[in-house]
């Protein structure tokens, strides 16, 4: 309690003494102490360094891998003993691309340890990355559906993306790892562009630890046009300095998983109608 020191008489005694919010109370539940912080990450295989590289996140990059013709993988990243990337070096590029957290999520203290080991092993030249951002809750002075939500970006340098492509403006957040990429690129003054599809909804909070993730296959905010895949697709070929010379189409997996999809949009919960 405060008291005045210039005060003519001395508080009242109820008002000095505590009250039972002050005393310790045993049936208050103990904080359970923190978890070490510890991160192992390893690679198995062979990669290439100094040299181009595509970065795909989560559910863009498992819906971009599915028609990018990759082949098969040259290198797996672990962490904590769970598969965390892929790596491919396709033919259709002279880099490298990693195809990174589909299966795995990762805490948020784990994000830039991460990043900054894959930057550091790879060493690259420039790079792009493909990830999400949330479109119900970004904030715009131009608010636009989510079916009319455009594919947006962020620059460290070089040219910008055209077309159909607009920032990604502030005072909106990016919670994943592309924004460890992104500010240990900026840091290191490498050429980086980050491309943000539009997601249905709002991603769960991290977990506290590695975990692993499945991802569902009918889920219609993993699922984009094969026509803006394409322009996607150009531009992160573009951003690393290589010519797009593959033109993307969804396998016959994604198809099906496509058609799947928009086979329930007229279910109950998923804006249909019950009658």
């Amino acid at each position: 309690m405060d008291i005045d020191p210039l005060s003519d008489t001395v508080p009242s005694r109820y008002a000095v003494e505590s009250d039972e919010e002050d005393e310790f109370n045993p049936l208050v539940p103990q904080r359970p102490a923190k978890q070490a912080t510890t991160i192992s990450i390893q690679l198995q295989g062979n990669v290439s360094q100094s040299g181009p590289v595509i970065i795909a996140i989560g559910d863009a990059g498992n819906s971009w891998a599915c028609g990018a013709l990759l082949g098969e993988p040259s290198g797996v990243v672990t962490v904590n003993g769970l598969q965390a990337g892929s790596l491919f070096t396709p033919a259709w590029m002279t880099g490298t691309v990693l195809v990174s957290e589909v299966t795995t999520r990762l805490p948020i203290w784990a994000m830039h340890r991460y990043a900054h080991w894959i930057l550091s092993t790879l060493k690259p030249s420039k790079v792009s990355i493909l990830d999400t951002y949330p479109v119900p809750s970004y904030i715009s002075s131009h608010p636009t559906s989510v079916y009319d939500a455009p594919v947006r970006y962020l620059c460290t340098a070089g040219r910008l993306p055209q077309g159909a492509f607009q920032p990604f403006d502030p005072p909106n957040m990016i919670q994943s790892t592309s924004a460890s990429f992104m500010s240990i690129l900026s840091i290191q003054k490498v050429d980086g562009t980050l491309l943000l599809l539009p997601s249905f909804h709002v991603p769960a909070p991290h977990p506290a630890e590695c975990s692993q993730y499945h991802l569902p296959t009918s889920n219609l905010s993993t699922r984009w046009p094969a026509h803006l895949l394409q322009i996607v697709q150009e531009q992160l070929t573009e951003s690393v300095g290589e010519e797009c010379q593959m033109q993307w189409h969804p396998t016959a997996g994604s198809e099906k998983l496509t058609q799947v999809a928009a086979k329930r949009r007229g279910d109950v919960g998923e804006g249909g109608m019950y009658i």
